[in-house]
């Protein structure tokens, strides 16, 4: 998956604290987030779309796949250990990906505003 085109929306090094809901009653600790993809855009790329394709097949046999929903998908994230299919659009999970959340003086974490998705 090295040549694939990765819409990546939490920067690498960046730490945050908070979970990223990515439908029903799923989310997962974006920490824990390698990369966030748009099902249309790879499978509409000959080059990429191949490569999507086999990584999904690969990760299918290996059950490392969890549908967070029967509709239609968008978009799906990978972490270490599962990739999450869902019908949440990369735009809204980036838009969750805003709420960040910081470290204060004393230790305590607080979340900063972000806009809804």
């Amino acid at each position: 998956m090295e040549n694939l085109v990765k819409q990546e929306y939490i920067s690498e090094g960046e730490s945050s604290c908070f979970a990223l809901h990515l439908g029903a009653d799923v989310s997962v600790h974006t920490d824990d987030v390698i990369g966030i993809f748009d099902i249309e855009r790879l499978t509409e790329n000959e080059i990429s779309g191949g490569e999507a394709e086999r990584f999904l097949r690969n990760s299918q046999k290996a059950k490392q796949i969890y549908y967070v929903s029967l509709d239609l998908p968008k978009s799906f994230v990978v972490t270490d250990e599962i990739v999450y299919i869902t019908n949440v659009s990369t735009l809204t999970l980036k838009k969750r990906c805003n709420a960040k959340c910081s470290v204060t003086p004393q230790g305590k974490a607080h979340e900063e505003q972000a806009l809804p998705a």
